[in-house]
């Protein structure tokens, strides 16, 4: 088949619908290319980041994680930073907030990741715990975080601070204890049920860390450092040039040349016989090193034998462009693409699953419905980028339903 052939065959799919309008839509990372998207096709692990403003994000993780592992990544902000500091403009209070949800809805534009928000809003600096949850009460507080944890069912949650007096702002100490209750609940139907989640089923997070110096035993370190071949800068860099885009806040200093580390404790919070009294865990080599992040966790998983073929033939597609050196032709990887697309939106559509967030399937069905939409996501990217067709949709309203 042509590339002229190719691109008339994708115009017709997404005429005809076979390519979903979301993944028409979803924003691709300037930074990336299709050869960047086709690399990182077959990847369905997620992590879930929480810290209590949009300031606190660590923007070199979040590259690295996105952009260097293809990790489907998301920042979720307990805040929209309403009471923070504004350099340039007059806006205060939910005006600012406005401007500053602008501002990181615009860096996970380039670093690609997910971006979620709570109901809390940032009163300023707090003396101690009890002052936060006066103003954030705290069981609604956490149902938010849980409900967000079950909508993106992440296999590691990542907290960016202490739930401890370790920590000296009191939002920031609220924003560490909220995350580890969440970690706790999000499996926990009972406790938490889903009406108070939108009704979203329990997920069972496989790991949680936290954010520490190096003073701290860590159970892993990360280079965030490390240069990317194919943007020819380190991830420390692509993420120091990502958080200019919060024009309203201080700019932080600039990397260093060379190693950047960062450093993450993993804690076993479960009580039980899971992992028994202690709470530190031996050094891992990885960030998912109990977490199954491959095609093989649904093996054991009941599906309808058109799903199940569809699976295979998508361990066999997304593996393959990636199997060998150099690169496969354009022609070659865009046939390649328009076949993960229609098995991915075959499957997909096969599980009866609805809603973003796939609402109406619970444990590993949710799961496997999120790494389908994710895949599909990618290889339409990938094949609209490398057949250099640009979809460009104007509408009547400013505000459009999904």
């Amino acid at each position: 088949m042509t590339s002229s052939a190719l691109r008339a065959a994708l115009c017709a799919a997404i005429v005809t619908g076979t390519v979903p309008l979301a993944a028409q839509l979803s924003p691709v990372p300037p930074s990336s290319s299709w050869h960047d998207e086709l690399h990182g096709i077959g990847t369905t692990a997620r992590v879930l980041i929480i810290g209590a403003h949009p300031d606190d994000e660590d923007n070199a993780l979040i590259a690295w994680l996105s952009l260097g592992r293809h990790v489907e990544t998301a920042y979720l902000s307990l805040t929209r930073g309403e009471n923070g500091v504004n350099l340039n403009y007059r806006e205060g209070q939910t005006l600012l907030g406005m401007v500053r949800t602008a501002e990181i809805l615009a860096e996970r534009k380039r670093d690609g990741a997910h971006q979620y928000f709570t109901r809390a809003y940032d009163f300023g600096r707090a003396k101690n715990d009890s002052a936060v949850y006066a103003a954030w009460p705290r069981e609604p507080l956490v149902d938010d975080v849980v409900t967000v944890i079950r909508a993106f069912r992440p296999q590691v949650v990542i907290s960016l601070f202490a739930g401890d007096t370790t920590v000296h702002d009191a939002q920031h100490q609220v924003a560490g204890a909220v995350a580890r209750a969440a970690f706790m609940l999000a499996a926990d139907a009972v406790r938490v049920p889903p009406v108070r989640t939108s009704l979203l089923g329990a997920w069972r997070v496989g790991a949680f860390y936290q954010l520490v110096d190096s003073g701290v035993a860590p159970s892993l370190r990360i280079n965030v450092g490390e240069v990317d071949a194919e943007r020819g800068r380190s991830y420390a860099e692509i993420g120091a040039d990502i958080r200019l885009l919060q024009r309203t806040q201080p700019r932080l200093p600039a990397p260093r040349v060379g190693p950047v580390y960062r450093y993450l404790r993993r804690d076993s919070l479960r009580t039980g016989a899971e992992r028994g009294s202690d709470t530190q865990i031996s050094v891992s080599p990885s960030l998912f090193a109990d977490a199954d992040t491959g095609w093989a966790r649904f093996a054991s998983v009941s599906l309808a034998d058109s799903v199940r073929a569809a699976i295979d033939s998508l361990m066999t597609l997304t593996h393959a462009p990636v199997s060998g050196s150099p690169l496969p032709a354009r022609d070659e990887a865009s046939q390649r693409l328009e076949r993960i697309v229609r098995v991915s939106t075959r499957a997909r559509n096969a599980l009866g699953c609805g809603g973003v967030a796939a609402v109406g399937c619970r444990d590993a069905l949710g799961d496997l419905a999120l790494s389908l939409a994710t895949v599909r996501d990618r290889a339409t990217r990938a094949l609209l980028d490398a057949n250099a067709i640009v979809v460009d949709v104007t509408a009547d309203r400013e505000v459009v339903a999904v």
